[in-house]
C-alpha cells in the first residue's frame, strides 16, 4: 500500500476500508491523508469501496479512469471480504477494466494467490515480501507528504 501510495506513477488511486487502513497503519493525522488528496479512497464500509470500484469499472468509467492524472495507472483495491467474498468475486469477475488490482486479506475460495500477466500467471517472488510495521508505515507516508 506504501508503494501504491508513494510511487509518482503508478497506481492512480488506492481503495480501501477505514477499519483495514487503521488495522495496516493506526491513525494517520488528518492533514496527512488530506495531502494524498484523490490517491486515496477511505471507504467506511465495503458496500462503500464495492460501489466505486463498480463505478469504475462500467464500461463508459473506463474512459474516467484513463483520464487521471496518472494517465492508465490502475486502481488498486484492498479489501477484506470475510463473509462477502462472493459478492468481491462477482465485482471482480464483472469487471470490464482491466485496471484494478485486488489484494484480498482473509479466506478466499476462488484460486490461489497470485499475479496475473496480459499473458497469464506469472511466478510468484522467490524471497518473502517485506512487511512494513504500522510506524514505519507512517514514516515513510509522512516522508512523501513531505516531499510533495
Amino acid at each position: 500500500m506504501v508503494e501504491a501510495l508513494t510511487c509518482k506513477d503508478g497506481i492512480a488511486q488506492v481503495v480501501i476500508e477505514d477499519a483495514d487502513f487503521i488495522r495496516l497503519v493506526g491513525h494517520l493525522a488528518g492533514n496527512d491523508l488530506e495531502a494524498l488528496g484523490d490517491r486515496i479512497y477511505l471507504a467506511e464500509a465495503l458496500e462503500d469501496a464495492i460501489e466505486l470500484i463498480e463505478s469504475k469499472t462500467k464500461p463508459e468509467a473506463a474512459i474516467e479512469v484513463h483520464d487521471l492524472s496518472r494517465g492508465t495507472a490502475p486502481i488498486a483495491w484492498f479489501a477484506s471480504p470475510g463473509q462477502d467474498s462472493d459478492v468481491v468475486h462477482e465485482i471482480l469477475q464483472a469487471g470490464t477494466n482491466p485496471n484494478v488490482i485486488t489484494l484480498i486479506s482473509g479466506p478466499w475460495a476462488y484460486g490461489p494467490t497470485h499475479y496475473i500477466e496480459v499473458d497469464g500467471p506469472r511466478r510468484l517472488p522467490r524471497r518473502p515480501i517485506e512487511l512494513l510495521s504500522a510506524q514505519e508505515t507512517i514514516t515513510a507516508l509522512r516522508t512523501h507528504i513531505q516531499s510533495i
